[in-house]
């Protein structure tokens, strides 16, 4: 209906494709409802707008964006609802995010090409044009921080070439004197500035997005957008921890009493600098932080998303580590590396590979042809008449290469499922890891198996950082855990089965779990295993003791890391 409509209005040259309101809210009612068909056919009409400003003028340009831009504000909204839906871990959730992000480039694109022609003098502006001018710049300057958090979904960061075009808006419009003007940006919201927009995403950008997953972040940029206000200062102030350059092609940086920069040159000329603080964000992160310790007084926007309760507390528990009164510091030196590793995902693939270790370590061989079943035949069933012969010599057999017992224990089918990832430096506490590729299944706190090529060992780890280098390479945090690990089986209790029952749906059977190490104290147990004080035989290489599970330590998508405690 759509390519029909289009086709019959360019034939007809009477009037400018959007030369009146009657032709764009037929082009808009023609939209598709499906959220990302609407956003891809209103792609194509926004590609055109800008053409259309010698014709039609500025102002009915910019009036003729912002209904596309209102007509299409609840399609952008329901596809960063369905990515949050998908669980973020499929090809559905790159395309969800594609089509948002190809929208949104269009959307900004136009907008930073009708307010970079050159509007009359502000004196010369008419009330009304000069509340138009302020509610283009809010939408124009929303639109660029949903883009960017677009970007932090999949750890890309921000480009120098954002922040300039974000620093040429703000100019724009503070040539324009709208730049603090306040201004309903779209039906139903709070009132707002361009300015305030521009800060949303600047203190977004002072957060660990790496250490955040998408939902995290997500909590976060809901919680900014609910502050009333936000600190920004000409000179800088005792609370001053950022500053940005107004006028730079880069975002806020660490500010210290007395540092000409964060590289530690001198400012370019004709740098502005304003100056912000975390430590108004702080107070609103512990009144939250309280509000869900205490499920009292949680606010609507945030029990909307579907965030756990862990994933909320670790977000605020990062946030507030991250925005403390000093900076945060690492606790481990780290050594540059260059070695080769295998890495698997998720509880049960490292189960399986830390069986494969555990086994091929001990010595046994896999070998199952040991014994000839004619000889045996033979010696159990032929008589043998007259002089025996002489016994063959006894050939030892060859102990077994752990190294050969590991790799065929490692079946083809296995390895496909796993990658090969590149250490590049080491710590007391983990490890940076360089990835061929992003992928849905590398996750802030997602558990992996990793073994170097050359080693025996396959050790467990969680992903806590998740960036990219310079020349936009994924590279990844991991916190590595005690080893060698061993595979266990757990079993309930006598008289804990009403327990198991609720925690498994499972009252006779074994289950798998991982026993971190011998000294750990610690569990691997799949998702749903973990109930408090529930006491268990455990059953390892180590043998069988009864434990009881004392504290659960954190829980992923597929596992429960816990503590327990010998009985």
């Amino acid at each position: 209906m759509l390519k029909k409509l289009l086709g019959r209005l360019r034939n007809d040259t009477s009037t400018n494709l959007f030369g009146s309101s009657e032709r764009l809210a037929e082009l808009i009612d023609a939209l598709p409802i499906e959220p990302e068909h609407r956003l891809i056919e209103a792609g194509e009409f926004l590609a055109q707008l800008p053409a259309q400003v010698a014709t039609l003028g500025l102002f009915p340009t910019l009036r003729a964006l912002a209904k596309l831009d209102a007509a299409t504000r609840e399609a952008r909204q329901a596809l960063l609802e369905s990515y949050f839906d998908s669980g973020m871990r499929d090809h559905v959730a790159n395309t969800l995010l594609d089509n948002l992000g190809n929208h949104l480039e269009l959307l900004l694109a136009a907008y930073a090409l009708l307010l970079g022609f050159k509007p009359p003098k502000p004196e010369e502006f008419l009330d009304k044009d000069r509340a138009y001018l302020a509610r283009t710049g809010a939408r124009a300057l929303r639109i660029w921080t949903l883009q960017l958090r677009v970007a932090h979904f999949r750890y890309r960061g921000v480009s120098e070439r954002a922040w300039r075009q974000a620093h040429e808006l703000l100019a724009t419009l503070g040539t324009c004197g709208v730049l603090q003007s306040p201004v309903l940006a779209y039906p139903g919201d709070e009132k707002t500035t361009p300015f305030r927009e521009y800060l949303v995403a600047a203190y977004l950008h002072l957060a660990p997005m790496g250490n955040l997953d998408p939902l995290q972040q997500e909590l976060l940029a809901r919680l900014l957008a609910e502050q009333p206000a936000f600190d920004c200062l000409a000179q800088p102030g005792g609370l001053s921890t950022h500053r940005i350059n107004l006028m730079g092609a880069g975002g806020p940086e660490r500010y210290q009493a007395g540092e000409l920069s964060a590289s530690g040159v001198q400012a370019p000329a004709g740098a502005v600098w304003r100056y912000l603080s975390t430590a108004r964000l702080r107070s609103a992160l512990l009144k939250l932080e309280a509000a869900v310790r205490q499920t009292q007084n949680v606010p609507p926007w945030l029990v909307a998303l579907p965030l756990s309760r862990e994933q909320t507390q670790g977000a605020l528990a990062a946030l507030l580590a991250h925005w403390g009164a000093t900076p945060p510091q690492r606790r481990n030196d780290r050594s540059d590396q260059n070695q080769q590793l295998r890495a698997a995902f998720g509880f049960s693939m490292a189960r399986r590979f830390v069986a494969a270790s555990q086994f091929a370590r001990s010595g046994r061989s896999l070998r199952y042809d040991i014994i000839d079943p004619d000889e045996m035949y033979k010696a159990h069933h032929l008589v043998s008449v007259g002089k025996d012969a002489a016994p063959a010599p006894v050939v030892p057999e060859a102990a077994p290469n752990p190294m050969d017992t590991l790799n065929k224990l490692e079946s083809a089918g296995d390895r496909s499922m796993t990658e090969n990832w590149l250490q590049v430096d080491v710590s007391a506490s983990g490890m940076g890891v360089a990835a061929p590729a992003l992928l849905p299944r590398h996750a802030i706190g997602a558990l992996v198996a990793i073994r170097f090529v050359d080693g025996l060992e396959w050790r467990m780890g969680l992903i806590r950082r998740i960036g990219r280098d310079a020349q936009g390479r994924p590279n990844l945090g991991l916190q590595t855990l005690p080893w060698p690990s061993f595979s266990a089986r757990l079993r309930i209790a006598p008289g804990e089965h009403s327990q198991w029952a609720a925690a498994l749906d499972d009252e006779a059977g074994w289950i798998d779990a991982i026993l971190i190490s011998e000294e750990s104290g610690e569990l691997m147990l799949p998702l749903g295993a973990y109930h408090e004080k529930m006491e268990i035989d455990l059953r390892s290489e180590l043998g069988l003791q009864r434990i009881c599970l004392s504290r659960l330590i954190e829980r992923g998508s597929d596992f429960e890391w816990v503590s327990f405690e010998s009985v």
